[in-house]
């Protein structure tokens, strides 16, 4: 069971209700697409019980209206371009990255907590109500806006010389601050 919102008329208050999954069933596709870092048994056994299904095409993860960015062992090399797409982007963060002051939760994706406690009534609430409907258009607008703006490759390749100055100026014996004039000599 889930617990839901509704929300009454005209009042606009907000009262819970309980749902099952079950109920749910149309807003989610979950698939287990890979099994690794496991032994073959122990792979073999989660292939069965999970199901392995194929994984998404990079076209056809694009159909949804929803992308569910979750990170692993590391950051997710997905996120700028499930950005960068017409989606509505959930994001479920484990590392910091430098974007972090940068993106804005509600503004360009919405977050989901680790516990995911929040996730049935959050993609109810964006993908059936008409209010949420509307915000969940204007996220995905926003993060698509933002991933264009700064994640243009000019702007990757600078940040990407300047982590290469630093990291050559830490190298260094007698180290000091960057240089700010590093093309002089």
């Amino acid at each position: 069971m889930v617990q839901l919102m509704n929300q009454t008329k005209p009042e606009r208050q907000w009262t819970a209700y309980q749902s099952s999954i079950g109920q749910m069933g149309g807003l989610f596709k979950v698939n287990f697409s890979n099994f690794f870092q496991c032994d073959g048994k122990v792979c073999s056994e989660q292939r069965e019980y999970f199901q392995e299904a194929p994984k998404d095409t990079l076209k056809d993860s694009y159909k949804y209206k929803v992308l569910y960015n979750l990170e692993g062992n590391s950051f997710s090399g997905r996120y700028y371009r499930f950005l960068k797409s017409k989606c509505l982007v959930f994001m479920q963060n484990l590392f910091r990255e430098w974007h972090e002051d940068r993106l804005i939760p509600w503004v360009h994706y919405v977050p989901i907590s680790l516990g995911m406690e929040e996730l049935p009534e959050t993609v109810r609430y964006l993908l059936k109500d008409p209010e949420g409907q509307r915000i969940a258009s204007r996220i995905a607008k926003e993060s698509r806006d933002w991933a264009r703006w700064i994640l243009r490759p000019v702007d990757l390749s600078a940040a990407l010389l300047w982590i290469l100055l630093e990291y050559d100026r830490i190298l260094q014996d007698d180290r000091g601050p960057l240089k700010r004039d590093i093309f002089s000599g």
